[in-house]
């Protein structure tokens, strides 16, 4: 950390007349996904669970460097998971290219061809272009 340039964990240690977050107990979290719940038994030091937050704050904030759907994609496999811890939550959202997911609402046959395009499937041949059902 940069003393000349604060951060927000420079700014809070400051506003608590902390040197470092070892002086520091955490009596309350909150998360924006309301599925992660009582982080703060999950932690045993407020430096572990304001590291997994700020880490949390990443993730959250590039959604996946701007890929379509992260975020739904990101809490329908929290539910799937049944994760209600944040270390849990951030490995999956490291992980979601393990899974498999089809937006609400979408038009299948579009976002089929979106897919098979995405995979390399269409535009190889031109026989396979006209024979490829987008919807199935």
């Amino acid at each position: 950390m940069d003393i000349a340039h604060p951060d927000e964990l420079l700014l809070g240690l400051d506003a608590l007349d902390a040197e470092t977050l070892e002086q520091c107990i955490a009596v309350d979290a909150d998360c924006a996904l309301p599925q992660l719940t009582d982080l703060l038994a999950q932690y045993d030091t407020a430096g572990e669970l304001v590291s997994h937050a700020i880490d949390f704050g990443y993730v959250w904030a590039e959604q996946g460097q701007g890929e379509p759907h992260w975020l739904e994609k990101w809490q329908a496999v929290i539910e799937l998971e049944d994760c209600h811890r944040l270390d849990l939550a951030l490995d999956l959202a490291q992980n979601l290219h393990c899974y498999e997911f089809l937006p609400r609402g979408v038009d299948l046959e579009q976002y089929g061809m979106e897919l098979a395009q995405k995979e390399g499937v269409l535009n190889q041949d031109p026989l396979l272009n006209q024979c490829f059902d987008s919807v199935a």
